[in-house]
């Protein structure tokens, strides 16, 4: 009997904390945001002319702006710390298993990174899909193949991990703002929206918070409590049997 309350307590002192943490989105001060077509019918009042050419008189068109618009944005995720093979003084954050919710419109191609760079003061930095990489070589974001001369889309997350809080801030966009003139009359409609310059172009703000995990010292002292328990029970056992 001995043998089995020694065994158990090995078993209950030798358990892990979980590694992979859930964080909770707080609805309230989290979001997504998109580009929205917004059309507005202008009037130009400046005359324009080529060299040799008649002057083009006032024209009216329909210009479409793109607008940034914020979405609600709810839900949670994993994150666990994860170590380089190679260096373990570089570590990533890893997030996965999401159960995202938004209303943020499909083409904005919202998603959270998979991966990013936690520095020894709890600061979280990833920049271009470039940087995905496994090799753990050098934290992400700090490799000059991930600027891709500043040409298309360009991603960029950062934030911060404390304590039982992540916040993170980012998202894919252009590096110039979309407007595109239409000239038309008074009586034109706006034309149908072409949605494909806003494809992939979003940002996001997110602040999630976790329940810790019992530590290790909690396990030990838990599994050693029980372990009292179950010898003092054995002894008061052995008591009665002595008496009887």
């Amino acid at each position: 009997m001995i043998k089995k309350i020694l065994a158990c307590c090995l078993l209950y002192a030798a358990l892990p904390a979980q590694s992979a943490m859930t964080y909770t989105i707080n609805p309230a001060s989290s979001y997504v945001s998109s580009l929205a077509p917004v059309w507005t019918f202008a009037y130009s009042e400046y005359y324009a002319s080529l060299p040799g050419e008649p002057a083009i008189p006032p024209t009216n068109y329909w210009q479409l702006n793109w607008q940034p618009v914020r979405y609600a944005l709810s839900g949670s995720f994993e994150a666990e710390i994860i170590y380089s093979p190679y260096n373990p003084a570089i570590r990533r954050l890893q997030l996965s298993n999401f159960n995202l919710s938004t209303d943020a419109p499909s083409y904005a191609g919202f998603g959270l990174p998979l991966q990013l760079s936690l520095s020894n003061n709890g600061e979280l930095y990833m920049s271009s899909v470039a940087c995905y990489q496994d090799f753990f070589d050098i934290p992400l974001g700090n490799n000059w193949s991930c600027s891709g001369g500043n040409l298309g889309m360009v991603r960029v997350d950062s934030g911060s991990l404390n304590g039982s809080g992540i916040e993170l801030a980012g998202g894919d966009s252009w590096q110039l703002p979309i407007i595109s003139p239409l000239f038309a009359s008074p009586s034109m409609p706006p034309p149908v929206t072409d949605y494909s310059p806003a494809y992939g172009s979003f940002g996001y703000v997110i602040q999630a918070t976790t329940i810790p995990e019992p530590g290790t010292d909690l396990l030990i002292l838990g599994s050693l409590g029980l372990c009292g328990l179950l010898t003092r029970r054995r002894r008061a056992t052995g008591l009665q049997k002595t008496s009887q």
